[in-house]
């Protein structure tokens, strides 16, 4: 078996029966998987900007965010960074990036110790010929002398205590991790050096500062089931409760079908339970009754595992409908709901709505030929085939 790394090391050859052979070599793959996912959940725990990205975004940015392509970064890359960082610029990233390097540089011992607490798959010494002999060797010199299942074995350490050796042209996931968070705090570590200058109330990096409605609580789940029809009314009357902050960002909000996956949801948990964001935002899941079983019942295992290891006043809202109440997850968090349902008229949702989706007249934009300079609007026809 070839892993493609670039090196004649990287050949794991096992000699044998291969029915005898692939079964075995299979559960040594799948433990190392497991150790994989462990410490992937390691850094999303400590990382907390890495859980605005799927397992594959996480990938392509580590592919992209290289030393070759910093310099001439693609579009959607930005476009993706933007995610943490609104507005995000080549130049921004730039800097960011050599900021990262010095880090790494000048702390070298702190980042080998964080990936340290990885279980590695252990070699024998004894296997591998004379104890102290071993001990002086470094991963790729137990390469050399393992052999058969040892070489896997030795490739899993090695890339684990030293990913550049193995992928010097992609980033690797702690770094990815830290490049966030010094790309999501840029702006606002460079406002606090700041005099007394004129800075716009709809600052991009302007943190966000939420207050629960009455009768919801912070550091519980707070359980809604309503109508199917006022689903969406009672999300965004939550969040008219502080009328002064903006609308709710991509992040904080997650529409749920029966395709939704489970990491889309896990990621939503991660966001809402996790330290990182220095504000306080209000995170609402919707329609959570229209999820899968094998989803719904992942989503209470992961929760029960992390609520006693998250930030103490979370804010997390659940809306499903009272058509499908007794689906898995409503179920699940029956304990946590509610006697009450936000809901504000419809004039004052069009109102706040109307608020914030029109364009500041100093600002120069497309809204200005649209009525009342609004960003939004919808175009309908009485007539069918015109769209």
């Amino acid at each position: 078996m070839d892993f493609n790394l670039g090196s004649v090391l990287s050949v794991v050859i096992v000699e044998g029966s291969i029915v005898e052979q692939l079964p075995e070599f299979c559960r040594k793959i799948e433990k190392c998987l497991d150790y994989w996912m462990n410490f992937v959940d390691k850094q999303r725990s400590e990382h907390y900007y890495l859980n605005y990205y799927t397992a594959e975004q996480i990938v392509y940015l580590c592919s992209q965010l290289t030393q070759q392509n910093v310099a001439k970064i693609e579009d959607q890359v930005l476009m993706m960074l933007s995610f943490v960082k609104p507005n995000c610029t080549a130049s921004d990233l730039r800097q960011i990036w050599h900021t990262l390097q010095y880090e790494i540089l000048t702390k070298p011992q702190e980042q080998n110790e964080e990936i340290e607490f990885q279980t590695f798959v252990i070699v024998p010494t004894s296997e591998l010929g004379d104890t102290d002999f071993a001990n002086e060797m470094d991963s790729l010199s137990l390469v050399v002398r393992a052999n058969g299942v040892q070489i896997f074995y030795q490739i899993w350490n090695a890339y684990m205590k030293d990913m550049t050796t193995y992928l010097p042209h992609i980033l690797d996931i702690h770094s990815l991790g830290r490049l966030l968070e010094l790309l999501a705090n840029k702006e606002e570590d460079s406002e606090e050096d700041e005099s007394d200058e004129d800075i716009s109330d709809d600052d991009t990096r302007h943190l966000i500062l939420r207050q629960l409605p009455k009768g919801l609580a912070a550091g519980n789940p707070n359980l809604i089931v309503c109508p199917h029809n006022e689903v969406l009314t009672s999300c965004i009357s939550i969040y008219m409760s502080c009328e002064a902050e903006s609308l709710p960002t991509y992040d904080e909000v997650l529409l749920c079908n029966s395709s939704t996956s489970y990491e889309q949801v896990e990621l939503f948990f991660r966001r809402c339970l996790s330290q990182g964001y220095r504000g306080q935002k209000i995170y609402t899941l919707l329609y959570g009754d229209l999820l899968t079983y094998d989803v719904s019942s992942k989503v209470e295992n992961f929760f029960q595992r992390r609520k006693m290891q998250s930030r103490k006043d979370y804010r997390l809202v659940l809306i499903c409908s009272s058509e499908r109440e007794h689906a898995y997850l409503p179920s699940a968090f029956s304990q946590y709901r509610l006697h009450m349902v936000p809901q504000e008229p419809l004039d004052g949702i069009e109102r706040y709505l109307h608020k914030h989706y029109v364009v500041p007249a100093d600002q120069c934009s497309a809204a200005a030929v649209f009525k009342d300079r609004l960003r939004v609007g919808v175009v309908s026809s009485k007539r069918a085939g015109v769209g």
